[in-house]
């Protein structure tokens, strides 16, 4: 009785010593089975993702790193939003060569909903009709696409011309509308619009309209979502502004590590030594429209470098003087 009660008076005293001693076995255990199935992992092979029920284009680059090529085919299915993954081959948790492909097949839903007549009014109201849309009880939007503004003596500051694509037209669920929107009568007093916060895509029409020389200063941004962002404005918001005037936007850049349908992107050229000072262009043409995105006198010798946001496949035109002068293309990955 007497040689119980001191081992247990033992363990007792010593309970936290034991306690340790239990979860660093556990843990040793623990990065052993790691270290044992790591090691038996053939050299050269990689296991494969389980992507089933995921946004496609949520696990392309999952699949990218792991240095296996995505190859998908489509199906159409009025139930599941588009972009799923529905199947996958080979199955989650397989052991593969590097470089193999993984067959995915994507759902794709064939339903379209008819374009609403958002000209005539407010941007906040036609933003307001594009998110508010249905198919059957189920509710749909549609998105801003490329927000371009020209003045206008017969519409109200911030009215929706035009619209692209059109009323009536029947477009998938999630598209982009490109509007047309007036600056109203510009005239000596015009005034700088608030820019920071905003994405430099939806305000670089708007800055041509007023005449203003543009300068970007690209920072680093803290994540893809920030990217084309604008961070500060030399010309504080409300500030008479007059045609010439250079306005320096510090605009956000996330530099990804693979191309995507669409995303931010930087262009950088460098102008000639022996160039004099003269207006340099840069035309974006891809998947939405052909468009101005750099505009400025430049000087020898000087470095440029505009964020413009791409869809698709891009191809920029740097034109000298209203001479073309070179050819950027950006080709992004197929899937």
């Amino acid at each position: 009785m007497e040689d119980n009660q001191k081992k247990s008076g033992f363990f007792m005293r010593n309970r936290k010593y034991f306690l340790l001693m239990v979860v660093y076995v556990t843990l040793f255990m623990i990065v052993s089975t790691f270290m044992i199935v790591k090691l038996n992992q053939p050299a050269g092979k990689v296991r494969v993702p389980d992507v089933k029920g995921k946004i496609f284009n949520n696990v392309y680059n999952s699949l990218i790193s792991r240095e296996l090529k995505p190859e998908i085919s489509f199906f159409d299915a009025q139930d599941v939003d588009s972009g799923i993954v529905l199947k996958q081959h080979p199955a989650p948790g397989s052991i593969v060569p590097r470089e193999s492909r993984v067959k995915l097949v994507i759902s794709r839903n064939n339903q379209k909903v008819e374009v609403p007549d958002v000209t005539g009014g407010p941007m906040i109201i036609a933003k307001n009709k594009l998110s508010t849309l249905h198919i059957g009880e189920k509710k749909v939007s549609l998105l801003p696409g490329v927000v371009s503004y020209i003045p206008s003596s017969e519409h109200e500051e911030n009215t929706v011309i035009a619209q692209s694509p059109r009323a009536g037209e029947k477009v998938a669920p999630h598209s982009r509308i490109n509007l047309l929107v007036s600056t109203g009568v510009l005239g000596r007093d015009s005034k700088m619009p608030q820019l920071s916060g905003q994405y430099i895509d939806l305000c670089y029409d708007l800055l041509l309209s007023l005449g203003v020389s543009v300068r970007q200063e690209i920072v680093a941004a803290d994540s893809v979502e920030d990217s084309g962002k604008i961070l500060k404005q030399s010309i504080e918001p409300g500030s008479d502004i007059s045609k010439g005037e250079e306005i320096v936007l510090t605009v956000a850049y996330f530099e990804r590590e693979n191309c995507y349908y669409q995303s931010y992107e930087k262009v950088s050229f460098s102008i000639p030594s022996d160039s004099k000072d003269v207006l340099y262009e840069a035309w974006v043409e891809d998947e939405e429209h052909k468009r101005i995105r750099f505009s400025r006198v430049c000087k020898a010798n000087e470095k440029i470098t505009f964020i413009f946001h791409r869809t698709g496949n891009a191809r920029i035109e740097i034109v000298k003087d209203k001479v073309k002068e070179k050819i950027i293309t950006i080709d992004v990955d197929s899937f």
